[in-house]
């Protein structure tokens, strides 16, 4: 990744017959401090549509009073995030910090090069969380790439083994193979493609029984992704992440998330059953005011092999179907590793943009997962942040039942309940499981608040609801 920072100037003026911040008058004072400014992006050129435009917002690290954004010179702003459209052609976008102290005046900028294109010409962004799978004869299997905003294409075609079945405007299949077998399903546009593989079974593997020797809680990390986030790589000790995340559960120690998208996922030494109510309970670090809501994920292992390459389905919460709720979102975290104690810049699918900024309580730590060298893209069900300032205090409001980490009307003593009844495919339509043995918890809210940093599920353990 290339990364422009330029330092322009650390200017001083006037005489210097007055205090310094460490001196006594008559010093000489110490050259004034610019503050340093990236965008951390994959390229010196960033290239939109002149209808979709650009949201920009700089990583900044130190104090500066001002900002100036420029167009090809022409000035267009000074906000910490600015919406940038022109005409087609090429242009240069200029972001200056400025810092005033007495009469010294530091600054720094950082420029790059905004291609406006037509639509077709845009290059394609795909988000494919899981592209090989396992199902049963009988169930459609709903694939979708999410397609990062503005989306570029007005055809695309999906073939299985070779043959089109579908093309249009729409950038999803929902596929329902005849009979058993393998199956090499296509994604295409004129520039691009994604392969995905999917298995058809005649039968699926029996749940496995619960013995006097089986635990209530998982018994493994098959992985641990977080997002960025004021807690991460905390601790880790050269552990691999599954490992780390795997002793936090297991010494009841709170495990971080990150920001949206970031997850983890266990299975557990049997099935577990869809009995009557409540199945699963995961305990949080939710209290009044202050929730953090995280989506839950169940699956079957259909095929025995102990991994998660099935289905996963959505536990219905209270905002489910709501306009609280955006489906097939992801986020795209920057990375920088010149910046590792920097802000993380974060871009959306939707188009939009913003930053996980440090805080006064978490300053050592990288907030970047160190073992990710590279951009980080993530994704799943994003709720609608609900945070809100209130007598000065940031608060972070619950949503109902249905989530981790989440002080709803059920959570008690941390430990919010779950009932895998409440599974649910991409239509939002209930699907009928006899038992799961993997669990996903995927954090929700995409959203910093202020002095509090970013809203990061939060959990210590995940376990069966014994009965």
């Amino acid at each position: 990744m290339r990364k422009t920072t330029i330092i322009l100037a650390a200017l001083l003026f006037g005489a210097c017959n007055f205090h310094n911040e460490i001196g006594s008058e008559g010093d000489t004072p110490a050259p004034l401090a610019a503050p340093t400014i990236t965008l951390d992006e994959s390229d010196t050129q960033l290239t939109t549509t002149q209808e979709f435009g650009l949201w920009l917002q700089p990583a900044i690290d130190g104090t500066y009073d001002s900002l100036v954004w420029t167009l090809e010179g022409a000035y267009i702003g000074s906000e910490p995030k600015m919406h940038i459209t022109a005409e087609e052609g090429t242009h240069i976008l200029n972001i200056t910090a400025i810092r005033h102290k007495g009469d010294q005046t530091a600054t720094a900028s950082v420029s790059r090069t905004i291609r406006i294109v037509r639509p077709e010409a845009l290059p394609l962004q795909l988000y494919v969380p899981q592209k090989e799978y396992t199902i049963a004869l009988g169930t459609t299997l709903h694939l979708a790439p999410v397609i990062f905003a503005p989306q570029p294409r007005t055809e695309y075609r999906w073939s299985v083994n070779g043959v089109e079945v579908k093309s249009g405007s729409e950038a999803w299949l929902d596929f329902s193979p005849e009979m058993t077998g393998y199956y090499d399903i296509r994604f295409a546009t004129d520039t691009d493609f994604c392969d995905f593989g999917v298995v058809c079974i005649g039968e699926n593997i029996a749940a496995r029984p619960r013995s006097e020797e089986s635990h209530t809680s998982a018994d493994r990390v098959l992985e641990y992704q977080p997002a960025a986030g004021q807690f991460i790589n905390t601790g880790m000790g050269g552990r691999t992440p599954e490992q780390y995340a795997f002793d936090k559960l297991q010494a009841g120690e709170i495990l971080s998330l990150g920001g949206f998208g970031g997850y983890i996922v266990v299975g557990f030494d049997h099935s577990i059953a869809n009995g009557e109510g409540y199945d699963l309970r995961i305990k949080g670090n939710s209290f009044d005011n202050s929730s953090e809501p995280g989506v839950v994920w169940v699956m079957q292992d259909l095929n025995g092999n102990g991994e998660a390459d099935e289905v996963w389905y959505e536990l219905k919460g209270s905002a489910t179907g709501t306009a609280d709720v955006q489906q097939d979102m992801a986020v795209t975290y920057l990375h920088n590793t010149n910046r590792a104690h920097g802000t993380i810049q974060w871009r959306a699918s939707d188009g939009s943009c913003g930053t996980i900024e440090r805080n006064a309580y978490h300053t050592d730590n990288n907030y970047y997962p160190e073992w990710t060298p590279h951009n980080l893209t993530l994704g799943g069900t994003m709720l609608h942040n609900k945070v809100q300032y209130i007598d000065g205090k940031v608060v972070s409001l619950p949503y109902g039942e249905g989530y981790a980490d989440n002080q709803s009307a059920e959570c008690v003593n941390g430990w919010n309940l779950f009932d895998i009844a409440n599974a649910i495919n991409h239509q939002g339509c209930a699907v009928e499981i006899s038992h799961i043995d993997f669990v996903r918890v995927q954090s929700g809210v995409c959203y910093s608040a202020a002095v509090i940093g970013e809203i990061s599920t939060e959990i210590s353990a995940i376990e069966e609801i014994e009965r």
